[in-house]
């Protein structure tokens, strides 16, 4: 695979000019579908009326990364124990990067519950376990983060699995980090590699 550099020269098709000369350069592009801007990406830029006209491979992985940027949003209003446990196991897992490791692990289980690695069976029977211990008057908190709309369509797909709200389902995740991560010293090296990243 060919690395253009900035003032590198190449040909494209204008769709105002036709066939022309194009200097690569480093710019701004916007996004018109998803409206946002990917900044400073080498392009080809046409050399009589200096529109953007291409854009070399080697610019392919920015632009996907803005693509798929957190744009969605995954909520819900959960008892304090739920969060304590997520809080919890992140610290085991790191106890330096316990905070950044929250996305992190809850992405982990939606990604191995949405590709049918993790039965959804015993997530359900340890919600169900976990859930009896919570008295009616514990605090709820907000549980919010910004995903993928990977992560989203995934997260989405969990939820009709379980046959579960959307604010229910967290609730199913956390109480199986509770069971693998608090309760036993499941996937410890693999969250720890994760949580090292």
């Amino acid at each position: 695979m060919k690395i253009y550099f900035s003032g590198d020269k190449s040909k494209a098709i204008c769709p105002c000019c036709g066939l022309v000369d194009t200097t690569f350069k480093y710019r701004d592009v916007f996004l018109t579908e998803t409206k946002k801007t990917v900044e400073k990406i080498l392009v080809g830029v046409c050399d009589k009326c200096n529109q953007t006209v291409s854009t070399p491979a080697q610019s392919t992985p920015a632009i996907k990364a803005v693509r798929e940027a957190a744009t969605e949003s995954i909520e819900a209003q959960l008892p304090s124990p739920y969060l304590e446990v997520l809080d919890l196991a992140c610290y085991k897992i790191n106890p330096d990067a316990a905070h950044e490791m929250r996305k992190r692990l809850v992405l982990f289980y939606i990604h191995k519950y949405a590709t049918q690695e993790f039965a959804l069976k015993k997530s359900i029977q340890a919600h169900i376990d976990f859930s009896k211990k919570i008295s009616v008057d514990s605090p709820k908190k907000r549980f919010s983060m910004k995903v993928s709309k990977k992560s989203a369509l995934e997260f989405n797909k969990l939820v009709s699995a379980l046959n579960k709200t959307k604010t229910e389902t967290p609730k199913s995740i956390l109480a199986e980090i509770k069971v693998d991560i608090l309760d036993g010293e499941k996937f410890l090296p693999e969250l720890r590699v994760l949580s090292a990243v």
